[in-house]
């Protein structure tokens, strides 16, 4: 199971009870750093700018973090965050018939 949220000017990525949490706030209002515990998946002290692409298929989702960084003045976009998730067995649809 996969929960897309927004709240909090940044990225987060939590697994909980075979959940997959995402907060995804960076592409509006001025993104901030944030605390993160020690076990988080993904870990940084930097101002993430960034989008989630979704790519689904029958077998798993990827959801892949793209960070613009502009520290530099120029656009820089790197893949600081991915991750594949399988879909249950139970999900998969084994055929219909009509």
């Amino acid at each position: 199971m996969v929960v897309f949220s927004g709240h909090v000017h940044n990225y987060e990525r939590h697994e909980h009870g075979g959940v997959t949490y995402f907060v995804s706030g960076g592409g509006a209002a001025h993104a901030y750093p944030i605390a993160r515990a020690k076990d988080d998946p993904f870990q940084s002290r930097e101002v993430n700018y960034h989008y989630l692409l979704v790519d689904a298929d029958h077998q798993q989702l990827t959801v892949t973090m793209n960070r613009l960084d502009l520290t530099s003045g120029k656009a820089v976009w790197t893949q600081p965050d991915s991750v594949k998730i399988a879909t249950p067995p139970s999900a998969l649809v084994q055929g219909t018939s009509h």
